[in-house]
């Protein structure tokens, strides 16, 4: 299945290379190890993350049930794997209401916990199957064992995660905790395992293809600055009230930290609401309240102070925010064009398109992720426009990206052929007598 290609596990490097033996260097200083075989720290690994995502939830609401008088214990354990579920988009019915938004933030804390353990796991199955060489440096074609760390993470991840949810919230939660895990264990356990040994998960891309993972990330950066930059906005324009909101909630300096918290466990999610709101898509938060550069209609909304940013106003001025989608598509785009940059003008232009479109995939992805519903009726969708989503990140990102193509391919433009020459007549003069 996989081509044979050597990789120095001590150093993490992906390029086979020639090495030069110095006899009287130190031998490089082994890596950390754990007692017992990789797949038990992989599939251990899986478990520990689950549980301290657990304990993190929990340990959340256990603050706020010891403060909370005349309430009982037994709700907090609900709650906890309740909050654990939800952060993989399995819907938790919390009090009158099913919430169905996942707190990305947690989400985020739940891989960045994973990846360590996942690198370490697929280093340790390396190094254990490679042979050293003269200078102690290990070889070993390490792509089989990022496939095995990361389905046994994977695998493993998941299977925690359905029991869990089945057990306490009941089989209902079945299929959506398989999704969850899968998506949450399969992108942590792969990224991990390939960091841990240096291994480039874009090597199998094709080579006419493979200025695309470049594109993408960068495209990706600006979009989240440009979501980020919006939402800063809107927190510092409303911040009035978003003083007041906190105050009439009271609860005091624990209840303060708690709603700090699940804020922060939702600001992913509002930073993706940013983005949709830059590409034109907007955002809606229920029925009665949409946010986009048309204009916005406000509301019923809940009581959060992060809501006390959505302004009741929106001028022309707004259509500015159009700039960062527009550079996203033109970096997306002249990265791929680059790459190739005696092509002609019209195959720039259409690789630069292609780039746009492609860059708009994971937006779209991420906006249907970041949003849901908080009950089943007024509140049944907030995020981003569903029908907007799937329209204007592409059209904004491709239209982009196709200028760009466009202009790269004008100002480089491919070499003129030289004419074919006559070919020159054979012989000498004649002589003139």
């Amino acid at each position: 299945m996989f081509e044979g290609r050597l990789y120095d596990v001590a150093e993490r490097n992906s390029t086979p290379r020639t090495v030069t033996v110095d006899l009287d260097a130190a031998p490089p200083r082994p890596h950390r190890r754990v007692p017992g075989p990789w797949w038990a720290l992989a599939g251990g690994g899986a478990l520990v993350v689950l549980v301290a995502g657990w304990i993190i939830v929990g340990g959340a609401i256990t603050v706020g049930w010891l403060v909370t008088p005349d309430a009982t214990f037994a709700p907090v354990l609900r709650l906890a794997t309740q909050g654990l579920a939800l952060a993989h988009g399995v819907p938790a019915q919390i009090a009158p209401i099913t919430v169905g938004i996942a707190p990305l933030g947690l989400t985020l804390v739940l891989m960045a916990l994973a990846v360590p353990i996942t690198s370490l796991a697929a280093r340790q199955a390396a190094s254990d199957s490679g042979k050293p060489d003269d200078t102690g440096r290990i070889w070993v074609d390490v792509e089989p064992f990022v496939l095995r760390v990361g389905l046994t993470f994977t695998a493993t991840y998941t299977l925690g995660l359905v029991l869990v949810t089945t057990t306490v919230l009941g089989t209902g939660t079945g299929w959506n905790a398989v999704l969850g895990g899968v998506l949450v264990g399969g992108l942590a356990g792969f990224w991990g395992a390939a960091r841990g040994v240096g291994y480039d998960l874009t090597a199998r891309v094709p080579a006419w293809a493979r200025a695309l993972p470049r594109a993408l990330t960068l495209s990706s950066l600006a979009l989240l600055a440009g979501g980020a930059a919006v939402l800063t906005y809107a927190l510092w324009s409303g911040r009035a009230q978003v003083e007041s909101l906190m105050e009439s909630l009271g609860g005091g300096a624990v209840g303060g930290v708690l709603l700090l918290l699940l804020q922060l466990a939702y600001l992913p999610n509002a930073v993706l609401w940013g983005i949709s709101f830059v590409l034109g898509s907007g955002v809606r938060l229920g029925e009665l309240t949409s946010l986009s550069m048309q204009g916005s209609e406000v509301g019923f909304l809940p009581a959060l102070p992060i809501f006390g940013a959505v302004p009741e106003q929106i001028g022309q001025w707004a259509y500015a925010w159009l700039v960062v989608g527009l550079f996203a598509g033109a970096v997306a785009g002249a990265v791929v064009v680059l790459d190739r940059p005696r092509a002609h003008p019209l195959e720039t232009t259409a690789a630069g398109a292609i780039a746009g479109l492609v860059a708009a995939v994971p937006v779209v992805l991420a906006g249907l992720v970041s949003g849901g519903a908080l009950g089943t009726e007024r509140l049944a969708w907030l995020g981003p426009d569903l029908g907007r989503l799937v329209v204007f990140p592409p059209a904004v990102l491709g239209l982009a990206g196709a200028l760009a193509g466009l202009a790269i391919g004008l100002w480089i433009r491919p070499p003129d052929k030289p004419e074919d020459k006559a070919p020159a007549q054979e012989g000498g003069s004649e002589a003139v007598s």
